[in-house]
Parts: structure tokens; C-alpha cells; sequence
């Protein structure tokens, strides 16, 4: 489609989760001048984070983020009162990477519970720390299926049998088709 971002996934890959109306900020640590602000739609797969930018917002803006999981750490999620919630992370540089150092980064969400999306993280995390990075396809569907509930984007498809799932920030109501 025109307009829109794509991305691949490796072979070994699978998307889990989707959050839109998600800005992501960021700041080189060893940069203090370099800093961004873009808003989008956030996916987690088992191996990495991945930012998709909404081309209407960030024109200029050309290119996708992927945070591997193996090298992003000090994760934390806020949930103030009355704010939206947050969820920080640091992402050092990938040996192969066209930057070097440390990427501070913050995804704020917008009109969506940023909470699945952190414990969705940190399942992941857990797993990957279990199996070495290399979840099985068996446990990835499963995460799936667990994780289709948690999903807020009407975009993506995650394989529901006979319908979909419209979902606000508490209640998920099935559509039948």
C-alpha cells in the first residue's frame, strides 16, 4: 500500500503484539544532541521490537527502528496517573549495525494499555533467556494465540478462526463475520 511502512521478518521470526498511536522517543547517550520524536505503531516479535512510523506524521522520516531484544536492557515501565504509560528501554549497537553506542529510548502509548505490551517484553525475555534466543515454533504459537487478546491494531491479523477481536483498553468483544 502507498504510504505505509513494511518490514521483514526473519525465518525464525514471528510477530506477537501490536500497539498503534505509540511515540517512540529517542537519544544517543554518547550523542547528547541527537535526539527524535516520532508517533506509529510499535510490534513485538520474539527476537526484536520493531517502530513503524506513521508516514503522515514523519515525512522526513524514511526508515524503520528495530531494537533486538539480545541487546536492549534496564527496562522499565511507568504508568502515572492521568499520563499515559511508558515504557523505557537501552539498546547498545549490534556489532554489524550502521551506528555505535547506546540508545536511550522511550515508548509512550497513546489510547492503549502500554502494560500488555511490558509483560508481553518480559514473557519474551524470559523465554528467550530459557531457550537461548531461539524460542521453538511450538511455544511462538502459542505466545500468539496468548497475546491475540492484547492486540489494538484492526491491521494486523493474527489468525482468528472466524472473526475478529475490537478491543478497547479493558474488554475485548468478539465481531463475527
Amino acid at each position: 500500500m502507498a504510504g505505509k511502512f513494511t518490514f521483514n521478518l526473519l525465518e525464525n521470526e514471528m510477530e506477537l503484539l501490536i500497539h498503534p498511536n505509540v511515540t517512540f522517543a529517542t537519544k544517543e547517550l554518547n550523542n547528547r544532541s541527537n535526539s527524535s520524536s516520532d508517533r506509529g505503531n510499535v510490534i513485538l516479535t520474539n527476537l526484536r521490537i520493531i517502530f513503524l512510523p506513521n508516514p503522515r506524521n514523519s515525512p522526513s522520516r524514511s526508515y524503520i527502528t528495530s531494537l533486538w531484544l539480545v541487546n536492549t536492557q534496564n527496562f522499565v515501565f511507568k504508568k502515572p496517573f492521568f499520563i499515559n504509560d511508558n515504557l523505557n528501554g537501552v539498546t547498545r549497537a549490534s556489532n554489524d549495525s550502521q551506528w555505535q553506542g547506546d540508545l536511550e529510548w522511550k515508548l509512550t502509548f497513546h489510547q492503549s494499555r502500554g502494560i500488555d505490551f511490558a509483560q508481553a517484553v518480559r514473557e519474551v525475555g524470559e523465554l528467550n533467556q530459557h531457550y537461548n534466543h531461539n524460542i521453538p515454533m511450538g511455544e511462538l504459537a502459542y505466545l500468539a494465540d496468548k497475546f491475540q487478546h492484547r492486540n489494538y491494531s484492526e491491521e494486523v491479523s493474527y489468525g482468528a478462526p472466524s472473526g475478529g477481536c475490537f478491543c478497547f483498553p479493558c474488554i475485548c468483544l468478539p465481531i463475527m463475520f
